[in-house]
Protein backbone atom coordinates (compact mmCIF):
# COMPACT_ATOMS: atom_id res chain seq x y z
CA UNK A 1 0.00 0.00 0.00
CA UNK A 2 1.39 3.62 -1.29
CA UNK A 3 0.96 5.45 2.84
CA UNK A 4 2.34 8.70 0.36
CA UNK A 5 -0.27 8.59 -1.37
CA UNK A 6 -3.23 7.62 0.82
CA UNK A 7 -2.18 10.58 2.34
CA UNK A 8 -2.75 12.95 -0.52
CA UNK A 9 -6.45 11.55 -0.55
CA UNK A 10 -7.12 11.56 2.88
CA UNK A 11 -5.99 15.18 2.68
CA UNK A 12 -8.50 16.10 -0.78
CA UNK A 13 -10.95 14.15 0.93
CA UNK A 14 -11.03 15.99 4.10
CA UNK A 15 -10.61 19.39 2.58
CA UNK A 16 -13.42 19.32 -0.17
CA UNK A 17 -15.83 18.25 2.74
CA UNK A 18 -15.11 20.63 5.50
CA UNK A 19 -17.91 23.18 4.34
CA UNK A 20 -20.38 20.83 4.07
CA UNK A 21 -19.24 18.91 7.14
CA UNK A 22 -19.08 22.28 9.04
CA UNK A 23 -22.88 23.17 8.16
CA UNK A 24 -24.11 19.66 8.89
CA UNK A 25 -23.27 20.46 12.53
CA UNK A 26 -23.85 23.99 12.47
CA UNK A 27 -27.55 22.60 11.82
CA UNK A 28 -27.31 19.94 14.35
CA UNK A 29 -28.18 23.09 16.25
CA UNK A 30 -24.40 23.28 17.61
CA UNK A 31 -22.81 27.12 17.66
CA UNK A 32 -19.96 27.30 15.01
CA UNK A 33 -16.95 26.95 17.67
CA UNK A 34 -18.82 23.64 18.74
CA UNK A 35 -19.33 22.59 15.29
CA UNK A 36 -15.79 22.89 14.30
CA UNK A 37 -15.21 20.51 16.95
CA UNK A 38 -17.14 17.68 16.12
CA UNK A 39 -15.94 17.79 12.49
CA UNK A 40 -12.65 17.49 14.20
CA UNK A 41 -13.17 14.93 16.29
CA UNK A 42 -15.08 13.13 13.04
CA UNK A 43 -12.44 14.01 10.81
CA UNK A 44 -9.62 12.70 13.46
CA UNK A 45 -11.56 9.40 13.38
CA UNK A 46 -11.68 9.14 9.41
CA UNK A 47 -7.93 9.44 9.10
CA UNK A 48 -7.66 6.63 11.31
CA UNK A 49 -10.06 4.57 9.81
CA UNK A 50 -9.43 5.63 6.45
CA UNK A 51 -9.84 2.09 4.89
CA UNK A 52 -13.42 1.70 6.27
CA UNK A 53 -14.38 4.86 5.21
CA UNK A 54 -12.96 4.86 1.33
CA UNK A 55 -14.59 1.36 1.56
CA UNK A 56 -17.99 2.75 2.61
CA UNK A 57 -20.34 2.45 0.07
CA UNK A 58 -20.86 6.06 -0.10
CA UNK A 59 -17.97 7.56 1.99
CA UNK A 60 -19.82 11.55 2.44
CA UNK A 61 -22.89 9.47 4.06
CA UNK A 62 -20.44 7.89 5.93
CA UNK A 63 -18.84 10.96 7.47
CA UNK A 64 -21.87 12.89 7.63
CA UNK A 65 -23.26 10.31 10.49
CA UNK A 66 -19.63 10.88 11.75
CA UNK A 67 -20.22 14.00 12.21
CA UNK A 68 -23.64 14.10 13.38
CA UNK A 69 -22.35 11.43 16.05
CA UNK A 70 -19.81 13.55 17.38
CA UNK A 71 -22.24 16.67 17.82
CA UNK A 72 -24.36 14.48 19.85
CA UNK A 73 -21.46 13.65 21.88
CA UNK A 74 -21.20 17.13 22.44
CA UNK A 75 -25.16 17.45 23.47
CA UNK A 76 -24.60 15.10 25.85
CA UNK A 77 -21.25 16.38 27.53
CA UNK A 78 -23.23 20.09 27.61
CA UNK A 79 -26.44 18.39 29.11
CA UNK A 80 -24.19 16.68 31.98
CA UNK A 81 -22.54 20.22 32.92
CA UNK A 82 -25.15 22.53 31.75
CA UNK A 83 -28.51 20.98 33.00
CA UNK A 84 -30.48 24.28 32.50
CA UNK A 85 -28.70 25.31 29.03
CA UNK A 86 -30.04 22.72 26.32
CA UNK A 87 -30.58 25.47 23.13
CA UNK A 88 -27.55 25.84 22.17
CA UNK A 89 -28.13 27.52 19.20
CA UNK A 90 -25.47 30.01 17.86
CA UNK A 91 -26.70 33.38 16.84
CA UNK A 92 -27.46 34.16 13.18
CA UNK A 93 -25.10 35.75 11.57
CA UNK A 94 -25.28 39.55 10.10
CA UNK A 95 -28.22 40.24 8.04
CA UNK A 96 -31.01 41.63 7.64
CA UNK A 97 -33.59 42.47 10.40
CA UNK A 98 -36.26 40.16 9.04
CA UNK A 99 -33.91 37.45 7.98
CA UNK A 100 -33.16 37.22 11.56
CA UNK A 101 -36.10 37.10 12.82
CA UNK A 102 -37.11 34.15 10.25
CA UNK A 103 -34.04 32.22 11.32
CA UNK A 104 -34.52 32.65 14.87
CA UNK A 105 -38.41 31.57 14.93
CA UNK A 106 -37.02 28.55 12.61
CA UNK A 107 -34.23 27.70 14.57
CA UNK A 108 -36.42 27.87 18.07
CA UNK A 109 -39.13 25.93 16.38
CA UNK A 110 -36.89 23.04 14.89
CA UNK A 111 -35.57 22.76 18.54
CA UNK A 112 -39.19 21.60 20.06
CA UNK A 113 -38.86 18.89 17.21
CA UNK A 114 -37.54 15.67 18.13
CA UNK A 115 -33.84 14.88 17.42
CA UNK A 116 -34.70 12.13 15.11
CA UNK A 117 -37.36 14.41 13.36
CA UNK A 118 -35.42 17.44 13.17
CA UNK A 119 -32.02 15.78 12.02
CA UNK A 120 -34.45 14.26 8.96
CA UNK A 121 -35.90 17.45 8.18
CA UNK A 122 -32.78 19.05 8.20
CA UNK A 123 -31.00 16.87 6.03
CA UNK A 124 -33.84 16.89 3.54
CA UNK A 125 -34.26 20.62 3.12
CA UNK A 126 -31.56 22.19 3.94
CA UNK A 127 -28.94 19.75 2.55
CA UNK A 128 -31.02 18.35 -0.04
CA UNK A 129 -30.12 14.79 0.95
CA UNK A 130 -32.55 12.29 -0.94
CA UNK A 131 -34.23 9.89 1.50
CA UNK A 132 -31.92 6.57 0.68
CA UNK A 133 -29.44 9.34 1.74
CA UNK A 134 -30.56 9.91 4.83
CA UNK A 135 -31.87 6.92 5.97
CA UNK A 136 -27.71 5.76 5.48
CA UNK A 137 -26.58 8.54 7.34
CA UNK A 138 -29.18 7.68 10.20
CA UNK A 139 -28.78 4.18 9.71
CA UNK A 140 -32.87 3.78 9.62
CA UNK A 141 -34.88 2.49 6.55
CA UNK A 142 -36.24 4.40 3.77
CA UNK A 143 -39.74 4.23 5.58
CA UNK A 144 -38.87 5.65 8.94
CA UNK A 145 -37.40 8.57 7.27
CA UNK A 146 -40.68 8.85 5.04
CA UNK A 147 -42.40 8.71 8.61
CA UNK A 148 -40.35 10.58 10.49
CA UNK A 149 -40.26 13.39 7.83
CA UNK A 150 -44.09 13.53 7.44
CA UNK A 151 -44.38 14.16 11.42
CA UNK A 152 -41.79 16.17 11.94
CA UNK A 153 -43.11 18.58 8.94
CA UNK A 154 -46.40 18.34 10.58
CA UNK A 155 -44.85 19.01 14.17
CA UNK A 156 -42.72 22.08 12.51
CA UNK A 157 -46.07 23.04 10.78
CA UNK A 158 -48.13 23.49 14.60
CA UNK A 159 -45.12 24.76 16.10
CA UNK A 160 -44.86 27.43 13.51
CA UNK A 161 -48.79 28.09 13.44
CA UNK A 162 -48.81 28.45 17.27
CA UNK A 163 -46.39 31.02 16.51
CA UNK A 164 -48.74 32.86 14.30
CA UNK A 165 -46.27 32.24 11.36
CA UNK A 166 -48.80 31.37 8.24
CA UNK A 167 -47.87 28.11 6.19
CA UNK A 168 -46.63 28.53 2.92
Amino acid sequence: MDHQHDGADIETFLASRWSRLLAVALASGLSRADAEDAVQTALAKVVTSWDKVRGARNPDAYVARMVLNSSRDIYRRRARREPHERDGFAEPSQCDRESIEQAVVLRAALAQLSVEHRAVVILKYTFNFTDPEIGEVLSIPVGTVKSRLSRGLRNLQTVLASQGVASA
